[in-house]
């Protein structure tokens, strides 16, 4: 009695998270509105109280009170592991491409819906549902079953496993899936402490991201492997601060081959790394990143691969911001849906601004100014992409957290709103207003981070 009397405030924000984690993990699916965007906006307001410094004082007045927080964000993503995923059907596709390389066949050359068995050994696992007219079925209705697979070869190591150890169970399958992400957030945890050590930053700053509700729902609960690839690019960093450059590129090639989004940042190291230790790293992730992709060589992989990375630049339209005014004015002035142009183009758009952003920043050789460029080149990406997913807002905010930028938070928080699109079963009608008012709030705030900070801007400019 006498602990729960002094740590009162602390036991009842733990009890609440856990009860809050448990109810949305376990009970809210993205079609019930109103509880995902209650219960969601509940746990975001007990995290916000990590902002505010008098419930923050009281939350860390106790010795062992950092050591206690950080067990509590690794266990309220254990309370998770025994879920099913509630707001994204992707774990089907994960499951399909495991149990086809189990099963010999190539996910970057076959499409679920091409396959044709000889024997039913295994039919009924990776073909489950009806689909009309044919004789084919498929897991849960899966989204992608006529493209090839997005998903690099780190990844499909990850589903193969998943795959080998959990045979045709689909719970045990989902279960280990979650077991790989559940152990690299442990590792993203344990590394931000380090980093931000090794930068003389505050390690409370861990908890940004360690109790972040979108952190914790999109990637342990819903089976999103971003938080694989935030894993491998921090320990690429901190690793090549240490001076081990050859294990650096082969830890950075492997979040390529988790996510191809790492590549958008490898411009950035140019004037952060000394020029033979870049080539180096260079030198490695480029060998390495052909050899993982050796297991899945055959003579149509660059033609299927990139098909399906130009599928999703050309045709998938979800929760964007700037692309939708483009798309506006395409129909403004040919009367039709301009992505396949727009699409062709932003790459472009995107890569020239990632080198604008490395020719204002040549002289700044800190370590610390790769987070914020990263967090510029996500925020330029993201503004001009054409579909933006609530949990690729986690990248930004995984960054942020060695700046002292306030948008990624808000953003984190209000683009749970997208999954309003979901509300009525088997319909997908996005909201423009929804849309509007949650880019509305970032950019606000986004201002505000850039008027905040103008003098320290101006600063380092004049320097």
């Amino acid at each position: 009695m006498k602990f729960l009397t002094k740590h009162k405030i602390l036991i009842l924000w733990s009890t609440l998270l856990v009860f809050g984690y448990f109810y949305l993990g376990y009970f809210v699916t993205r079609d019930l509105e109103w509880p995902l965007m209650l219960g969601f906006g509940s746990l975001f307001l007990l995290y916000a109280g990590l902002f505010i410094p008098s419930f923050k004082q009281k939350l860390f007045q106790y010795k062992k009170s950092f050591s206690y927080l950080l067990f509590l964000a690794i266990g309220l993503r254990g309370l998770l592991l025994f879920t099913t995923p509630n707001l994204s059907d992707d774990y089907f596709r994960f499951v399909w491409d495991g149990n086809g390389i189990v099963n010999g066949i190539n996910p970057f050359e076959s499409k679920p819906s091409d396959v044709v068995f000889k024997d039913n050994e295994h039919e009924s696992f990776l073909y489950n549902e009806v689909v009309e007219g044919t004789s084919k079925t498929f897991p849960g209705g899966m989204n992608s079953k006529d493209y090839y697979s997005v998903y690099p070869p780190f990844n499909q190591l990850i589903f193969a496993i998943s795959s080998f150890l959990a045979g045709d169970n689909l719970q045990l399958n989902i279960f280990f899936l979650r077991c790989f992400i559940f152990l690299f957030e442990i590792g993203t945890l344990l590394l931000l402490v380090a980093l931000l050590k090794l930068f003389d930053r505050s390690k409370e700053k861990v908890f940004i991201y360690a109790f972040n509700p979108l952190v914790i729902i999109e990637l342990t609960q819903n089976l999103h492997f971003e938080g694989v690839t935030i894993f491998f690019v921090f320990a690429a960093v901190y690793l090549l601060l240490k001076n081990k450059v050859v294990f650096a590129g082969l830890i950075y090639a492997l979040a390529i081959t988790t996510k191809l989004v790492p590549l958008l940042f490898l411009p950035l190291f140019l004037f952060k790394v000394p020029f033979k230790k870049l080539v180096v790293f260079y030198g490695v992730i480029g060998i390495s990143v052909l050899l993982f992709f050796t297991p899945f060589m055959g003579v149509n992989l660059i033609e299927t691969f990139g098909a399906s990375i130009r599928l999703y630049f050309k045709t998938f339209e979800f929760n964007a911001s700037i692309y939708y005014l483009l798309r506006k004015i395409g129909y403004w002035n040919v009367g039709y849906n301009t992505i396949h142009v727009i699409g062709k183009y932003t790459p472009m758009v995107v890569v020239a601004s990632v080198l604008l952003l490395i020719a204002f920043n040549h002289k700044k050789k800190e370590f610390t100014q790769l987070f914020k460029l990263i967090v510029w080149a996500l925020i330029i990406y993201y503004s001009l992409a054409s579909i933006v997913h609530p949990w690729y807002a986690i990248y930004v905010l995984a960054f942020s957290v060695f700046t002292n930028y306030r948008f990624p938070i808000i953003w984190s928080g209000v683009i749970v709103l997208s999954y309003l699109t979901y509300r009525d079963i088997g319909l997908v009608q996005e909201s423009f207003l929804v849309v509007v008012i949650e880019y509305s709030l970032v950019f606000i705030v986004l201002v505000f981070d850039l008027y905040r900070n103008r003098k320290t801007v101006l600063e380092e400019y004049i320097a």
